[in-house]
């Protein structure tokens, strides 16, 4: 019954907080689900390898062979990998203990971090705000160009139809009688409002006037020829449509004070001294001799 105990919804707002794995009792914990030579394995090691997974990650399980899929591809290979590292005793190894060590040391330094830089940084909303009208030209649609699109393989045919359209004739009429790319039927080759950045026929586009029919432009194995029908000149961006972007910034400048601030703090009770003629000595060995000015 182990993937209906997974799989159920519980209803109750004191386990809505919780994990599904945190509901298991100790009885349940303990009962074997298989045999391995060396050791029964449990519900509690299966509970165990799914929690080591990040939240988003952990498998929901819907059927007993889900279970038991997980269990032959993860948790039984873990508890093989254990027995052979206890059996050639790999804890003790000078490597191993080492590598242990710096691991260790980076999540003490990531968990330091959280607790004075990222979990100090609060933005409400009116931050935001204040912060977007101090940079409202930084937020803005840029200017777009609505163009309709002619796509021809052959060149020479491409600078003929550059040249008729130029020369005033209805470039719908020329779409529907050269064009030779099938997805650009649908709206008669109307490919709708494009930035400069859009790929292969955007610069283009922005370097003739509306009205313009531009060179044939070569793309893949053929040639593209684009006339400017209209343009939306650059425009100011809403604070609701630069929300994440505002908010992403500001949070990058204000974690950025944070750490300085932080840093600064440790150093004041540090009392960090560096000797820099030993510096210039170590640094010989990386810029070589020659380069090094000794005072």
């Amino acid at each position: 019954k182990l993937h209906k105990k997974v799989s159920k919804t519980d209803s109750s707002k004191e386990k809505k907080r919780k994990s599904i794995y945190d509901q298991f009792s100790v009885l349940e914990l303990s009962k074997v689900i298989a045999e391995l030579r060396f050791k029964p394995v449990t519900i509690k090691d299966l509970v165990e390898t799914v929690k080591s997974y990040p939240s988003h990650r952990r498998p929901k399980f819907k059927t007993v062979g889900e279970v038991k899929e997980f269990l032959n591809g993860r948790v039984i290979p873990l508890l093989l990998l254990q027995q052979e590292i206890d059996k050639k005793n790999m804890r003790n190894d000078e490597v191993v203990k080492n590598q242990i060590k710096k691991y260790e040391e980076s999540l003490m330094i990531r968990n330091i971090y959280r607790q004075m830089v990222t979990d100090k940084l609060k933005l409400t909303d009116e931050d935001l705000k204040t912060f977007f009208e101090a940079h409202r030209e930084d937020y803005k649609h840029p200017p777009m160009r609505n163009v309709q699109q002619i796509y021809v393989k052959d060149k020479k045919l491409a600078d003929k139809i550059v040249r008729l359209a130029r020369n005033g004739a209805d470039f719908t009429s020329l779409f529907k009688k050269y064009n030779e790319k099938k997805a650009l039927e649908k709206n008669m080759g109307k490919v709708g409002y494009i930035s400069k950045g859009r790929a292969g026929i955007g610069r283009p586009a922005f370097n003739v006037e509306v009205g313009g029919v531009t060179d044939p432009i070569l793309i893949g194995n053929g040639y593209s020829i684009i006339k400017v029908l209209s343009e939306k000149p650059e425009m100011l961006k809403t604070f609701e449509e630069s929300k994440k972007l505002v908010k992403a910034k500001l949070r990058r400048i204000k974690t950025k004070e944070l750490e300085e601030k932080w840093l600064e703090d440790m150093r004041k009770k540090i009392n960090v001294v560096i000797y820099e003629k030993n510096l210039e000595l170590a640094g010989k060995y990386y810029i070589g001799e020659d380069d090094l000015i000794l005072k």
